[in-house]
């Protein structure tokens, strides 16, 4: 079976990108032939660029059809793009991936920045409002209105253009019913990690307990709350030490909350690490932070810290509680910096109690996401 994937960038530039090229890497392995096709509108004209890396300034809708001819089912990502996705949704099977709520959420989110709470309204006419005062989105009519009319089209055509849409947790499904997509298209497929598994640590370490965070340095991924729970533990008498991968815009304003609380020889920046140096931190931390405090769709960064046998602490907020459950970890209901401290000291206390592998083992490895994805393959062509 051939399968073009279809996405608005090649580069491994987040999730979603990684999440499409293990599959590219994992699919010949379960009988299946993919390839990978980025496309974006530029000044009106489509642009595509080849898995292979030939680019393409300008395809005509002729070249397009000719090209997506040889694949059995074309399978969307990150696309925004209403008539792209009406055309190619007459060509071949089309099924979609809702990595995020952009198929649900102007703004991408579901999430107040200046507030920083979860947006609970469904899609609406009230998204206009909430750009200007909550600046979920971008303000810009230029911007707001595409953004809009692209969300308004998924929810109102997506059980016409997609033969099934993807949702990777249960909370993403129920978002996406709110706000107006058939259940009947909605099929669950939570998310896979290639990731080795690795006989964790039998105790933790000695002295210092090490602390790990990787991710965007950004407010909503909640960096703050990780390094304000640091400060926390500190003055508690609790010996701790927090590593922070990653790179972001924020990163500068978290660094002087480190400065203002004191803890500089207690937090530590690494900027961006390899995936190989990722996971051999993994192996060296304690416990595995994911403060989000937006919905993430999932938290990959889970499935690793469970590969590795590492708990991990995170805030109930969109499909964490997916995975983050209590042989996994701590599952932190309240979003303050208090909680969150509470939650590592709560698996401080116990370490025995949290055995992640199982559940990887039985739920997250990559065999039982693509022979899903087979399947549903095979029940659209």
């Amino acid at each position: 079976m051939k399968v073009l994937h279809i996405n608005d960038k090649i580069e491994n530039s987040g999730g979603v990108e990684v999440y499409i090229h293990q599959l590219l890497e994992l699919s010949p392995e379960y009988g299946l032939d993919a390839d990978l096709l980025a496309i974006k509108r530029e000044e009106g004209k489509l642009q595509g660029l080849t898995q292979g890396g030939a680019v393409v300034t300008e395809i005509e809708h002729d070249d397009l059809a000719e090209f997506v001819s040889q694949y059995d089912i074309l399978h969307l990502h990150s696309i925004s793009d209403p008539d792209l996705i009406k055309y190619l949704s007459k060509l071949k099977p089309l099924i979609r991936s809702m990595h995020e709520p952009r198929m649900i959420c102007p703004g991408s989110g579901k999430f107040l920045r200046k507030s920083e709470k979860v947006c609970q309204k469904p899609f609406g006419l009230h998204c206009f409002y909430q750009a200007y005062k909550e600046g979920c989105c971008n303000r810009h009519p230029k911007r707001l209105i595409p953004a809009y009319q692209n969300t308004a089209f998924e929810v109102k055509y997506a059980h016409q253009v997609y033969r099934k849409v993807l949702v990777m947790s249960e909370y993403m499904r129920e978002e996406a019913i709110k706000a107006g997509i058939p259940k009947d298209v909605l099929n669950l497929n939570p998310y896979f990690s290639s990731t080795k598994i690795e006989s964790k640590k039998k105790t933790m370490n000695n002295g210092t307990k090490k602390l790990l965070f990787v991710g965007r340095l950004i407010r909503h991924k909640g960096v703050h709350y990780a390094i304000n729970a640091v400060e926390k533990l500190l003055r508690q008498g609790v010996d701790v030490y927090l590593d922070i991968i990653g790179e972001g815009v924020d990163k500068d304003e978290f660094k002087c909350l480190v400065h203002d609380l004191g803890v500089g020889q207690f937090v530590n920046f690494s900027g961006w690490k390899t995936q190989k140096d990722v996971l051999a931190a993994m192996l060296q931390a304690d416990i595995v932070l994911v403060p989000s405090i937006y919905p993430e769709a999932f938290g990959i960064v889970g499935l690793e810290a469970m590969a590795k046998g590492q708990p991990v602490v995170g805030f109930d907020v969109g499909g964490i509680s997916q995975w983050l459950t209590p042989k996994v970890g701590a599952l932190v209901k309240g979003i303050s910096n208090d909680d969150f401290a509470e939650g590592i000291i709560s698996v401080l206390n116990d370490t025995t109690q949290y055995d992640g592998q199982s559940e990887f083992r039985k739920k997250y490895m990559p065999v039982y996401h693509i022979e899903a994805l087979k399947k549903m393959y095979k029940d659209c062509i």
